[in-house]
């Protein structure tokens, strides 16, 4: 409920599982935050698990690579994007982005900086010494095992995953007994 952060002013806005949140959501609680009087320099910050599907993905395309596992040497640093409308404009140094000024002030309105910083369970070496989560990770289906455990942000359900051809070798004909009191289908 939107409706109810109208008025609010947050000098510290802090995310967890960004995916859970629209991009609406994300943008307009971002408008929120602001510390005129609290001498605090406001900030943003979200955690979240990978999620193929989520509009973060796309938001942190850069730092991605192909694979769907971040690319190391992108991990921490910062770039910089505007928004025209719902486009968002990114580059390396605010000075490269268009000039957006505020039509009521004149002035030029600052580009936002963000970074991603790639995190798994392994980072946490006291949680991997003392708990049993990395093996339940571990025993997790392919799909979620990826994402949860190894932060593949490209991952997902696809056909052809779950049955495979080799599963099904190829016979020069069935066996006699194949034919007695069976039915045989196929989608």
């Amino acid at each position: 409920d939107l409706a109810k952060y109208q008025g609010a002013q947050f000098p510290d806005l802090n995310f967890d599982e960004l995916t859970h949140f629209s991009r609406h959501q994300f943008f307009f609680l971002t408008s929120r935050v602001r510390s005129a009087r609290s001498g605090v320099r406001p900030q943003v910050s979200g955690t979240c698990n990978p999620d193929p599907d989520s509009w973060l993905r796309e938001f942190i395309d850069w730092w991605v690579g192909p694979d769907g596992f971040p690319i190391p040497g992108r991990n921490g640093k910062l770039r910089y994007f505007v928004r025209d409308r719902d486009e968002i404009i990114w580059a390396d140094n605010p000075e490269d982005l268009p000039r957006k000024i505020n039509k009521k002030t004149g002035k030029f309105i600052r580009p936002k900086s963000v970074t991603f910083i790639r995190s798994t369970v392994y980072d946490n070496p006291q949680l991997c010494e003392t708990d049993d989560y990395i093996s339940f990770l571990e025993s997790l289906p392919k799909v979620e095992r990826e994402r949860l455990l190894l932060g593949n942000w490209n991952i997902r359900r696809v056909a052809g995953t779950f049955f495979k051809e080799e599963f099904f070798p190829d016979v020069a004909e069935a066996p006699a007994e194949a034919y007695e009191n069976s039915l045989w289908y196929w989608d």
